[in-house]
């Protein structure tokens, strides 16, 4: 089970100067690969960019600790898209209509991809470049990705949670809305070629959700409620999962668990060796091997008050009741100070919210130490 603490619309990108007046040129990033979280956090490194309330693109400088609207032209007065106002806004850092009220950064070597939504059907894609100039419209796909949804982007190549809006003239549909099928879709950026590497399953309460990359392996789950004849809605009917790993090398899908093997447990994350599970009714931890699944119990808690997440195959405990957050350590809590939330995690980066309201995203297993990679770092009231 994951869960969602807080939806941020960020996207994270790796350059070394920038300013907003023009500035130093940008360098091009060293991160072959860069991932968007679940609330739109696109990481690939050390400097930052994001959409803001004033529905700009902004760049956080992590060693300037500052924001600054992304935009190249020296006397711009930043004035974002307005349908009556401003419909063809002249400042870069602007976006438009087709990307003002769903934009979803992707981040690729040289560019900034925007997925933004062309009609209630259809999705379009843009490209500028890592200052924010020169952005184009580059193609339409028959699939869309929502705020909500994360991406995982290597060699111009994104794996996206997305999804098919159904849309008929009784039905609006779209993104948004419970009227679409939820799936994990394999998009190259540069030719805007797709193909569907999940399953398809057209049950009314469904959804597919990345669970973390290992390697050349993507792990997914597909879930579903099925109503009983007791269940008034689907909020309390019984939830099932099946697992899915997907080979890059091989670009082959394979189911590794089905719904009766995870029958009362949830899926929490990966590590290298074992899937990790929840027990939906004692809220014990564990991990089923790969290799033979064989389940172990990793933790037991004193409540059932309690939340988890797995990060570079470390398991991290919260409770829910003292609201702080601890990570396992040869079966021994660790605190984790000051930490109050999850935004989201997978492969190398990890998202979190402190108690003074601010927000931090971390790369690497230094997330465990007092040497922490922080490429964001802003306050409650810095622009989201």
């Amino acid at each position: 089970m994951r869960i969602k603490v807080c939806f941020l619309i960020l996207a994270f990108l790796f350059v070394l100067t920038g300013c907003e007046n023009g500035g130093s040129p940008m360098e091009k990033p060293d991160h072959k690969e860069s991932y968007l979280g679940m609330g739109g956090e696109s990481m690939t490194g050390q400097i930052s960019v994001y959409v803001g309330e004033d529905k700009l693109l902004h760049m956080y400088d992590p060693v300037q600790k500052e924001s600054i609207v992304l935009c190249s032209k020296a006397d711009c007065i930043h004035e974002p898209y307005d349908e009556t106002a401003n419909p063809d806004p002249a400042c870069e850092a602007a976006l438009n209509r087709e990307l003002f009220v769903t934009c979803v950064p992707v981040i690729s070597g040289q560019y900034i991809y925007l997925f933004g939504e062309a009609d209630l059907s259809r999705g379009v894609v843009y490209r500028e470049n890592l200052d924010g100039s020169a952005r184009t419209r580059l193609y339409t796909i028959d699939y869309q990705l929502g705020m909500g949804n994360s991406v995982y982007v290597e060699n111009q190549t994104a794996y996206a949670e997305a999804k098919i809006p159904v849309v008929s003239e009784d039905n609006l549909g779209g993104a948004g809305t419970n009227k679409s099928h939820d799936l994990i879709l394999k998009i190259d950026l540069e030719s805007g070629g797709t193909e569907e590497i999940s399953p398809i399953n057209e049950q009314e309460f469904q959804s597919v959700r990345f669970l973390d990359k290992k390697g050349r392996q993507i792990y997914f789950y597909f879930s579903w409620r099925v109503l009983g004849k007791e269940d008034k809605d689907y909020s309390t009917a019984p939830e099932y999962y099946k697992i899915y790993c997907y080979d890059m090398e091989t670009q082959k899908t394979e189911q590794i668990f089905d719904e009766v093997e995870l029958a009362g447990l949830s899926p929490v994350g990966m590590t290298d060796r074992a899937l990790c599970v929840l027990d939906t009714k004692t809220m014990e931890a564990f991990e089923i091997s790969l290799a033979d699944k064989q389940k172990t119990k990793v933790y037991e808690p004193s409540s059932e008050k309690v939340m988890y997440f797995v990060f570079q195959d470390r398991w991290i405990v919260g409770d829910t009741l003292a609201e702080q957050f601890s990570y396992l350590d040869q079966g021994k809590l660790v605190l984790l100070p000051g930490i109050v939330g999850f935004y989201n995690m997978m492969g190398d980066y990890v998202e979190y919210s402190l108690q003074d309201g601010s927000h931090q995203a971390v790369y690497g297993d230094s997330f465990f130490t007092d040497d922490r990679e922080v490429i964001l770092e802003r306050g409650e009231s810095d622009g989201t």
